[in-house]
């Protein structure tokens, strides 16, 4: 290799400076595992498992009920949007994903213990699918914050 520095480079600039170090396990059963997790997330919205969760029960105010309806389907596609996202930058190796992701984590493990008396009295199935897929993100966040999988998203060393 030529070390003249008053020579042009010969590689493309497309080339990449190094190769990508492939991606671990872990990080791979992790992306994985939040995959089926979205997935069990958009089946669970099932009435038979949630119950009329588009619905509000106001006779008091019986305009109230389509408003929420948009509401809630507005919320629901802005989280299933914002989560296939996230999984999917996290998969790309993009390291502020991850972070990303354990906020919706946080946020979600919140979400769960505020409603857990009124949707453990509603949809115990819910609450436990619920339970389920928070601990499991959690498993995931573990497996993308420790070990090989923290390693993989710091950035490689420039030649």
């Amino acid at each position: 290799m030529n070390q003249n520095p008053y020579q042009a480079p010969t590689a493309a600039l497309s080339d990449p400076l190094l190769p990508e170090p492939p991606k671990p396990a872990q990080v791979q059963l992790a992306v994985r595992t939040m995959w089926v997790v979205f997935v069990v997330g958009l089946i669970s919205l099932h009435p038979w498992i949630r119950g009329d969760w588009w619905a509000i029960k106001a006779p008091d105010v019986p305009e109230a009920g389509p408003v929420f309806t948009v509401i809630m389907v507005a919320i629901l596609l802005f989280s299933s949007v914002t989560s296939a996202v996230l999984i999917w930058l996290v998969s790309r190796r993009h390291g502020w994903a991850r972070w990303g992701v354990l906020v919706w984590v946080l946020v979600g493990c919140w979400g769960l213990v505020a409603d857990l008396p009124s949707v453990w009295a509603e949809t115990p199935l819910a609450l436990i699918v619920d339970s389920a897929t928070v601990l499991l993100d959690a498993a995931c966040c573990y497996l993308l914050f420790i070990g090989d999988g923290a390693k993989w998203f710091r950035p490689t060393p420039s030649a």
